[in-house]
């Protein structure tokens, strides 16, 4: 870790020895595993002072109702298990391919359904406190348009409004 820049995100073979792996993460069933780690970096600027401010508050509501999944310096590491191979229908996998392309383009989510929900390591789902992520997005979302003007600021306020 160290190189939260770094574009490429090496699969090592085996289990993460990084943390200790919770019951309900574990799949003895799997034919091998193997794992990765991410450091999440600073987003990337753009020049442009709007959209790198846009970006930001992005980031910044996200986290907030992530535990702070993505916040600059945290290490997301994942398992992935795998079955055993086999020969592959190459017209199947072509259309899985676009499936699970465009599911995640339009719906960010799995095609096979929205997965799993969040937990902490015991089991327990992770439920934020919605009524103060609210109160702190549009405290967020206020500070942004502060430092707008003109029909930016109207589009932006005209569309918070619909919600």
């Amino acid at each position: 870790m160290g190189q939260a820049d770094q574009p490429i995100f090496p699969l090592l073979k085996g289990e993460s020895t990084d943390f200790d792996i919770p019951d309900f993460a574990k799949h003895p069933q799997a034919w091998s595993v193997g794992h990765l780690g991410v450091e999440i970096g600073a987003p990337l600027r753009t020049g442009y002072s709007v959209v790198d401010e846009f970006n930001k508050l992005i980031m910044d509501v996200f986290n907030l109702v992530s535990g702070n999944m993505l916040q600059m310096g945290n290490v997301l590491t994942w398992n992935v298990w795998f079955t055993e191979p086999e020969l592959v229908n190459t017209e199947e996998w072509r259309t899985h391919a676009q499936r699970w392309r465009e599911s995640i383009d339009v719906d960010h989510c799995s095609p096979d359904g929205d997965g799993t929900k969040a937990k902490y390591f015991d089991g327990t789902p992770f439920k934020p406190n919605f009524d103060l992520t609210k109160a702190l997005e549009k405290e967020k979302i206020g500070r942004f348009l502060d430092n707008l003007e003109g029909e930016i600021k109207e589009g932006i306020s005209e569309c918070l409004n619909d919600l």
